[in-house]
């Protein structure tokens, strides 16, 4: 059951001033197909959406889609510190070969665009 695919992004489309609805869409990169939008607006946290139509199959529902992109966001903390983890690991172990620098790069800059850090 595959989620929409990657890369997504995520814009401001509410900013929240004067104490009113702050709210941000999550869009797949591409085509700015709506997956989620986080808000503030009546206690909800999330409103979730199939995201990129052309990756639902003949025998693949929108349900399902929004299945997957749920489940891929909830479990975005574990898989955060989990990758932590792995580039302490890689860094340590770290031989200057291609591959290893080339994983840790993007292990690097997974993390600063989980975290909202700049990543050099």
């Amino acid at each position: 059951m595959p989620h929409s695919p990657s890369p997504w992004k995520a814009d401001v489309l509410y900013n929240g001033e004067d104490g009113g609805l702050y709210e941000i869409g999550i869009y797949t990169s591409d085509d700015n197909d709506e997956i989620a939008i986080l808000s503030t607006d009546d206690g909800d946290i999330a409103n979730l959406y199939p995201g990129l139509y052309s990756s639902i199959t003949n025998k693949q529902t929108e349900q399902e889609v929004i299945d997957a992109n749920a489940k891929l966001i909830t479990a975005a903390p574990e898989l955060l510190q989990a990758l932590v983890f792995c580039l302490s690991f890689l860094t340590a172990n770290d031989d200057g070969e291609e591959d290893v620098v080339e994983r840790i790069k993007a292990a690097k800059s997974a993390i600063a665009k989980a975290t909202g850090e700049q990543h050099g």
